[in-house]
């Protein structure tokens, strides 16, 4: 899997570096090959600590990629984020996946999202926990 983009909702133009936001990263980061129209769009893809397995019989228990710990300006940063409904762009074998940054409880999704996520349902569940 290939980290690539996060950018606004509101503004698709305006996109940063996958790794400009305090997410766990390999070792060593280096940019992957891309297509012109890759270029065009103004991908970013990178390498990353995630791997998916295909073909599988059996599902693989969960594994730690890293812990890490944030700072007060790194929380700050991802709370905006999810806030401004940023939109991260992952690539899994050559195909885009993309999904907005975070869950917010209680918050009405985006317009045309309705379906993926049933925030209200969230947001009880969310209580009955705590």
């Amino acid at each position: 899997m290939f980290a690539n983009k996060l950018w606004p909702h509101a503004n698709s133009v305006e996109t940063y570096r996958f790794y400009n936001f305090p997410f766990c990263q390999p070792p060593v980061i280096y940019p992957q090959f891309m297509t012109l129209g890759q270029v065009m769009r103004g991908d970013r893809l990178m390498n990353s600590l995630y791997e998916f397995s295909y073909l599988k019989n059996e599902p693989e228990p969960g594994v730690r990629v890293c812990t890490k710990y944030l700072s007060e300006d790194e929380i700050t940063k991802l709370k905006r984020a999810i806030e401004q409904y940023y939109v991260v762009e992952l690539y899994v074998s050559d195909l885009p996946l993309v999904f907005t940054l975070g869950l917010r409880a209680g918050v009405p999704p985006l317009p045309g999202h309705e379906n993926i996520v049933d925030t209200e349902r969230l947001s009880k569940g969310m209580q009955d926990k705590l």
